[in-house]
């Protein structure tokens, strides 16, 4: 018994109790947590390994400028020498340690009691008026004689009411020295617990490379976090450069532009590596001097500037300030400089990317920085893959960056054109117009060509920038004179001071000759001058090839588009022909039958009229049972049409009856549910039995599809068993239904029993949400099966012809399978029925490879051939090439499959797009006539005129010469709209709409469907 009882014990001890359970399961949700907080934890000490130092140099160099002195130039000068040498980055930290302690004793002990500043505080007395160019109110407001000088505020130190508020920032720039030194030892530490050395390229995402760029969006954000500036680090120094200029807009400055022209012109990235320490240098020095500037003789030495003294070249406070000389009344804004020392480390860690990237480990795992005019040059192939037919969302992206930023970066540039009316602007309009009007011709010709237009766009940008920042001096300086005398230089160069504290805004204000404030600056063009660095990029990388390869495939491949949709047109009115013909017989064949029953019954052949109204009346009967018994669903009309017609005793519509008793019911395949089916089933039964009906609708739908794709993959010696399996799957989940069905409801409380009809009626919303998203894709999708079953058809031959480009002397047997599939498609032979349907029965099969899925004949099935009927040629349709193919190809299938299988939103929006592309010379059209309704006047009246005289009149589509016409009009518009100074910001933006648009279809057209909208083979 004892035994016994232990036994038992033991069995209690083993079973878990319910809270056992529970702390099982918050043990195991502790350790993830713990696990992602040291995942977190490690993520972000990295990330301070990488950055503190920049952050420590930046904050440091901040306080120096926020208070410029002699103390804190000693921190200017350390920074600005430690960032292009890198070996001197930790003597610079612990000096600055040493230097920063010292500050904040020196501020601490000038605060005691004993300290007395007003006992060797020195007055400077006024100058005489002759003797200096100051205005008496100047002068009252000069640091030399609006007050006593202390002398250790030159060397920045003061009397302070508080001795912490005083010496924060030191303080802050102290703890953030201190914590720089933690991090490091952190680092050193965790490297020596996990027993291995740091590694040499310092990454965020050590997993991260040039070999994982292209498996998925993710794996490509990674690389770019890891690797963005080692991509892209030059035309960030060159934006970096802009944005100094653009913040300043004084003569210093100017130096900046000139060494960015002298960088520019250049053009390979290896001769621009090579003056590139020179330039990382200069920025050191010339960042201490500009410093130097700053901070300025002495004031307690009580001697003015040079420049302030009463000589006969006179200088304004406002040319002082323009030049950015030391000044006693308009002291240097030393904030400005912030932007300069930014610019100082980018170009600083630009020089370490010159010297990474030559290493062969760099190069390996972050890819090559080569600026080749050819890519292709000593390459046996390309080494990016092809994104074109977007088998991913990475894909996408590339295909939105690659291929279509290009019309966007030419907006870009006739935006900054169109908003700026100036001189400057002008160029621009020119330069989107010219690269407008070469199209893809541009991205076709030889890259050397390519890139030398794009140079010369380039450093037009720059030159304005330069222009602007040396324009600015009759701006800010000589704007009075320039108002009185000059008021046209002003209206042509757009001249605005963009910089605060040079004059007085409500002081030029004037009714006489006013100010284009809205025109200045150099915002547009730092935007316009980044797109270009951005495409200048997208034409030397490799992944630009696919698309110069599919542009030529698009040339090669010019009138196949037409012949497709002309094919189409011939097959739409044969077969409204053959309708006619066949209502026509049948009519024919009626009357022939009513005048011999006419003539029965007038000769009174009552026999036979009685056999006849007996065989009449049981083929009714039979029709009636046979319409009985046929199944219908709750949305299909209880009787149809002929039904009506016939019921009646109507001794003349035997025939009509035969000839439907000849038709075969095919098997339709079941469809997806409407949101009206639905509304209306809601509103029959219940809301509850309308979203368990549409659950079991949908199972049945994945169950067919199921099988569908069950038979195409698996011979057809196993389609019984996979019946019998699908038919077992439905008979078990109909028994699920039914018992979820037939469960017996628990009783609710009234507030429970409202809160679930609430729920039921949001999800039957939700639900009739979802359907109507469905059918609104479903119906875009068959407005464009035209289209869309044209592009598939010219994709699948433009795949050999892209293949044919790059492997001219390999590809023989896969031109002759072109040859076999596209070319002779179109002009081939039409089949009888029965060869028609023996065709049908030859279905399409994948090869162990997957790569071309081969046709295998069903003779099994064919029977005996009939003897061959008179033949005639006509030509093919897209969907009749597409029905009949013998082959697939993976890449496209794998991108038609990526796209079936997105979410409702995607595919509508695809649906959107390829219904715009599919009409998109109606959009054309419509936004013609609509500039004309918005702007009505002669001139915007000539667009709608070409629309409605010419372009509609076209069948059945414009020629090239009418998308060029408008073009060039639209442009002349634009530039004489320019020149009149007219409302550019309104109506600007109305021509590019024009410009974009007529040119995008022009080249769409020839891309989608051949040329389509170039019917005459233009």
């Amino acid at each position: 018994l004892v035994a016994d009882n232990d036994e038992e014990s033991e069995d209690e001890e083993l079973v878990p109790t319910k809270w056992g359970l529970v702390m099982d399961r918050i043990l195991v949700l502790s350790r993830k947590f713990t696990d992602i907080l040291t995942k977190v934890q490690g993520f972000l000490w990295r990330i301070l390994e990488l950055h503190i130092l920049k952050m420590v140099a930046f904050f440091s160099v901040w306080v120096a400028l926020k208070e410029p002195s002699v103390m804190n130039l000693v921190l200017v000068v350390l920074w600005s020498l430690a960032m292009p040498f890198s070996r001197f980055r930790p003597m610079a930290s612990c000096l600055s340690t040493v230097w920063v302690c010292v500050i904040i004793v020196c501020k601490m002990l000038y605060q005691l009691s004993v300290v007395n500043p007003t006992e060797y505080s020195c007055n400077c007395s006024m100058p005489l008026p002759n003797t200096t160019n100051l205005l008496p109110e100047e002068m009252m407001n000069s640091t030399l004689y609006k007050e006593p000088i202390d002398p250790a505020k030159w060397f920045g130190i003061r009397k302070d009411a508080t001795a912490l508020g005083y010496s924060k920032n030191h303080l802050i720039v102290l703890m953030l020295l201190v914590f720089e030194a933690t991090v490091y030892r952190h680092q050193v530490h965790h490297y020596r617990q996990l027993l291995r050395s740091p590694p040499t390229i310092q990454t965020l995402f050590p997993s991260a490379k040039r070999d994982t760029l292209d498996n998925g969006l993710i794996p490509c954000l990674k690389y770019l976090l890891n690797y963005s500036f080692y991509k892209f680090g030059l035309e960030i120094c060159f934006l970096m450069t802009v944005n100094v200029i653009g913040q300043r807009m004084n003569f210093l400055v100017i130096i900046h532009g000139c060494w960015m022209v002298a960088l520019l012109v250049r053009r390979r990235r290896a001769a621009i590596a090579k003056i590139w320490p020179k330039y990382c240098l200069f920025l050191s020095i010339f960042m201490i001097y500009q410093y130097l500037l700053c901070v300025g003789i002495p004031p307690a030495l009580c001697i003015d500037y040079p420049w302030r003294w009463n000589n006969q070249l006179l200088m304004s406070s406002a040319l002082i300030k323009w030049i950015y000389l030391p000044d006693f009344y308009t002291v240097p804004n030393s904030k400005n400089l912030m932007a300069d020392f930014l610019l100082l480390m980018c170009a600083s860690q630009q020089w370490k990317v010159f010297e990474c990237e030559k290493q062969e480990e760099w190069m390996v795992q972050a890819g090559e920085n080569t600026d080749e005019p050819d890519p292709m040059e000593g390459q046996l192939f390309n080494p990016a893959p092809n994104f074109i037919n977007c088998r991913s969302y990475l894909d996408m992206v590339k295909v939105l960056v690659f291929r279509y930023f290009f019309w966007f970066v030419l907006s870009m540039v006739f935006i900054t054109g169109a908003t700026r009316i100036s001189v400057f602007g002008l160029g621009y309009l020119i330069a989107s117009f010219f690269f407008l009007l070469f199209g893809t011709k541009l991205l076709v010709k030889p890259s050397r060509v390519r890139l030398m237009l794009w140079d010369c766009l380039i450093i037009y940008n720059v030159a304005v920038i330069i222009s602007k920042n040396v324009l600015s001096i009759l701006a800010c300086v000589f704007v009075s004179e320039m108002q009185a005398r000059f008021c046209w230089v002003i209206q042509l160069f757009s001249l605005v001071c963009t910089v605060k504290g040079y004059y007085d805004p409500a002081a030029v204000s004037g009714d006489t000759c006013s100010l284009p404030v809205e025109e200045a600056g150099i915002l547009w063009d730092s935007l316009c001058l980044l797109c270009l660095l951005l495409q200048r990029r997208v034409f030397l990388s490799f992944y630009f090839l696919h698309v110069t390869t599919e542009l030529q495939a698009f040339a090669k491949q010019a009138s196949r588009g037409f012949e497709l949709f002309r094919a189409s047109i011939m097959k739409n009115v044969k077969f409204h022909q053959q309708i006619e013909k066949k209502s026509l017989s049948q009519l024919k064949k009626s009357m022939q039958r009513i005048r011999s029953k006419q003539q029965k019954y007038k000769d009174g052949q009552k026999s036979s009229d009685v056999s006849s109204s007996t065989d009449h009346s049981s083929e009714a009967e039979s029709r009636k049972d046979k319409k009985k018994s046929k199944k219908r669903s709750w949305y299909q009309p209880w009787i149809d049409h002929a039904g009506v017609i016939h019921s009646g005793d109507y001794y003349l519509f035997e025939s009509d009856s035969e000839d439907e008793e000849d038709m075969n019911y095919e098997e339709k395949k079941p469809q997806a549910q409407t949101a009206c089916q639905l509304a209306y089933q809601a509103w029959v039964t219940s809301v509850k039995a309308a979203l368990r009906e549409r659950q079991r609708h949908q199972r049945h739908m994945k169950a067919v599809k199921g099988k569908e794709s069950k038979r195409q993959e698996r011979g057809d010696s196993q389609q019984e068993a996979l019946t019998l399996k699908a038919c077992t799957d439905e008979v078990f989940e109909e028994t699920n239904d039914n018992c979820e069905v037939e469960e017996p409801e628990e009783e609710e409380s009234v507030h429970g029993e409202m809160v679930q009809k609430i729920l039921d009626i949001l999800r039957f919303l939700w639900a009739i949400i979802l359907a109507m998203v469905d059918g609104v894709t479903q119906w875009l999708n068959l407005l464009t099966k035209q289209y869309r079953d044209t592009s598939t058809v010219l994709c699948n031959e433009r795949y050999f012809i892209i293949h044919k480009i790059k492997q001219q002397d390999t590809a023989e047997s896969r031109e002759d399978l072109v040859s076999q599939n596209s070319e002779s498609s179109s002009q081939n032979t039409s089949l009888d029925p029965e060869q028609a349907a023996r065709s049908r029965l030859e279905t399409p099969r994948r090869s162990s490879n997957g790569n071309l899925l081969t046709e295998d004949v069903l003779s099994s099935s064919m029977g005996q051939q009939p003897e061959p009927l008179r033949q005639t040629r006509h030509s093919r349709t897209a969907s009749e090439i597409l029905s009949n193919r013998a082959f697939f190809i993976e890449e496209l299938e794998q991108s038609r499959d990526f796209f079936n299988n997105q979410n409702r939103l995607l595919r509508l929006l695809v649906a959107v797009f390829n219904l715009l592309s599919a009409n998109s010379e109606l959009l054309c059209y419509f936004i013609m006539v609509l500039n004309n309704v918005v702007s009505a006047s002669v001139i915007s009246l000539v667009l709608p005129m070409l629309v409605f005289l010419w372009a509609m009149l076209s069948a059945p589509r414009p020629t090239k010469r009418f998308w060029m016409t408008a073009i060039v009009y639209t442009e002349v518009r634009s530039h004489r709209n320019w020149e009149n100074a007219s409302s550019l910001s309104d109506g600007g933006w109305r021509e590019l709409s024009h410009i974009t648009q007529t040119h995008r279809f022009t080249h769409r057209s020839v891309d989608n469907l051949g040329v389509s909208a170039l019917p005459r083979g233009t």
